[in-house]
């Protein structure tokens, strides 16, 4: 077996170890109760996977669309040879439950909806088929969060960098204050000299107010 085609296999059994395989069940769909395929996708969007999914279905060149009636992505006429040599039309359901996808998806070969017991050689490669778009979706989801923490990471970095200027700006300010109580220091120092020398021209000036009575004094009869 080729390297590469082993990594893949590897890759395919971790995640479906991780979250969950897909499973093979009787469902209701438009057409009836048929045999189905189903997947779990862990915190992913309605709108992302259906997305994802009519992105998946355009090498097959069948004709996507949802059908508002069913709430079904129909994929009409595709191309699959994996599955049938013949055109393949594929149904599908997405349904949101809690933080993960429920994702459901009918082949119908022509002969009847593909499954395990009556196609046991072409199911291997359905399985495999939802297991790579399982995949690729969660790699759009973890590379949206990925951006998501590393915006977050931006924000505290400006944070930080806003922080950081404004201890540089009140250390600033510290210096100032430091220098103006400084200053207000000298000025009280001096204002206290100034208070006793004018307190000593009040006592000389009282002196000589007191010399300038005795003289009218003098004068009085």
């Amino acid at each position: 077996m080729k390297q590469p085609i082993a990594m893949l296999l590897f890759v395919l059994f971790c995640y479906s170890i991780s979250f969950g395989q897909v499973e093979e069940t009787q469902k209701t769909m438009s057409e009836g109760v048929e045999n189905s395929l189903n997947i779990r996708i862990p915190n992913a969007k309605a709108k992302t996977v259906e997305k994802l999914w009519k992105k998946h279905m355009k090498p097959y060149k069948g004709k996507t669309k949802r059908i508002r009636k069913t709430k079904e992505i129909f994929s009409d006429n595709a191309s699959i040879p994996q599955l049938s040599s013949n055109d393949v039309d594929v149904y599908v359901k997405i349904v949101e439950a809690g933080d993960e996808i429920l994702f459901s998806a009918w082949f119908d070969l022509g002969g009847g909806f593909l499954s395990s017991e009556t196609h046991p050689d072409k199911y291997g490669s359905a399985e495999k088929m939802l297991l790579l778009f399982a995949l690729d979706v969660s790699k759009v989801v973890i590379k949206r969060e990925l951006d998501d923490e590393e915006d977050t990471l931006k924000k505290y970095g400006k944070q930080l960098t806003k922080l950081e200027k404004q201890k540089a700006k009140l250390l600033k300010d510290i210096e100032n204050y430091k220098a103006k109580i400084k200053a207000a220091e000298a000025a009280v120092e001096q204002n206290e000299a100034n208070q006793e020398n004018k307190r000593q021209d009040i006592e000389n000036q009282k002196a000589k107010v007191g010399t300038v009575k005795g003289k009218l004094e003098e004068l009085e009869y």
